[in-house]
């Protein structure tokens, strides 16, 4: 019994109300039943009383349902970021493409305009010279473009009153959180990885050198693997939008993923393809009075003749059949006469992997 999601009955397509009695059968997850019951127009066909059963089975796949490449689609950030290195590093076309993009958006030098107080031009130029900005600026294209995202913080000289260094985080192991409200600034913490944590507690002189210019309570917190905060007017997060509301960033790649998983889909199968064997596998068949060892020789040349580059040959006792797995000729080793010293001799050169019977050794 069950209830049957479309009624037919006077011709008309609508929801069923009421129980129906039917067979059972096996659906598609992607496809529903309904019932054909009888009455009117279909139950005359059947004569009076009559009636019959019959599946209706649209398409059940809607235009907002996800395809099979976005169902396998990763939700971590770190495996999705995977990806996107994997795309950088291996598609011909993306990568050269982002490469391009990052190369020449900027000009080798910062150029300055518009200042006519030597001075303070030269307190500009000294705070570009500090923070390297020239070098970064590429690479925060790079992650802006590749990850949909950049964070980024500097450390700032009291004394001289700039930013003297920039430091671009790896993004799998920052924690973004964007508040509701525009006007405020994210959240952005740090979680620091094993080469961070072992910086933290190392005794190297010179680690320990390194680490006398940081927070100590930042030390702290890196040593016990905690995460730890980054200041809010020292840190710029700027994430690339999709649309309106996409506060975290999606990145251009996205859009060649399903191709991609197409792509490693079939590359896969050419790779498993090209590891199996080049030449057929031949199935060996003995007559039942051959013992172990027998049957072991004749396995063993077959061995032999694989490995000679030139060519090889097997003697084979009468009886012994070889037959290839695949579209090569299959081989039967008759006996020409009730001399049971008769041998088979096959020739087995290395072309193509087949083995051709060659002629007969009389003793």
């Amino acid at each position: 019994m069950f209830y049957p999601r479309y009624n037919y009955s006077k011709g008309l397509i609508r929801p069923a109300q009421k129980r129906v009695a039917a067979v059972s059968r096996t659906r598609s997850p992607r496809r529903r039943q309904a019932n054909l019951g009888s009455g009117g127009a279909l139950g005359g066909l059947m004569g009076a009383g009559g009636g019959f059963m019959q599946s209706y089975s649209p398409v059940y796949e809607r235009a907002e349902d996800p395809t099979l490449a976005e169902e396998f689609l990763p939700t971590d950030t770190q495996t999705q970021n995977k990806i996107f290195r994997n795309i950088i590093m291996y598609d011909p076309i993306a990568g050269p493409a982002t490469e391009y993009w990052r190369d020449l958006a900027f000009s080798k030098h910062v150029r300055l305009g518009g200042i006519k107080d030597d001075k303070i031009l030269q307190f500009y130029q000294d705070a570009i010279e500090a923070s390297n900005i020239e070098h970064w600026m590429p690479w925060l294209l790079n992650d802006y473009l590749t990850f949909g995202r950049f964070v980024m913080n500097m450390d700032f000289d009291e004394r001289k009153g700039y930013w003297t260094q920039i430091i671009i985080h790896d993004l799998d192991y920052v924690e973004i959180r964007v508040p509701p409200f525009p006007s405020e600034d994210p959240i952005i913490n740090i979680q620091p990885n094993q080469e961070h944590r072992d910086w933290a507690v190392s005794r190297d002189p010179r680690v320990v050198e390194q680490r006398e210019k940081y927070d100590p309570e930042i030390i702290k917190l890196m040593a016990l693997g905690n995460p730890y905060p980054l200041p809010a007017e020292h840190t710029m997060f700027m994430p690339r939008r999709a649309y309106a509301t996409d506060y975290y960033g999606t990145s251009y790649l996205t859009r060649i993923i399903p191709f991609k998983i197409m792509e490693k889909a079939l590359i896969d199968s050419e790779i498993a393809a090209a590891r199996r064997r080049a030449g057929p596998v031949w199935v060996i068949t003995v007559p039942e009075n051959y013992e172990a060892d027998e049957i072991q020789e004749i396995i063993d040349q077959f061995f032999a003749v694989e490995e000679d580059a030139v060519g090889g040959k097997v003697a084979v006792r009468d009886g012994v059949s070889v037959m290839p797995i695949g579209d090569v000729q299959l081989l039967l080793f008759q006996p020409s006469s009730d001399s049971d010293a008769q041998m088979g001799v096959v020739d087995a050169p290395e072309a193509a992997g087949e083995i051709v019977l060659a002629g007969e050794l009389h003793a």
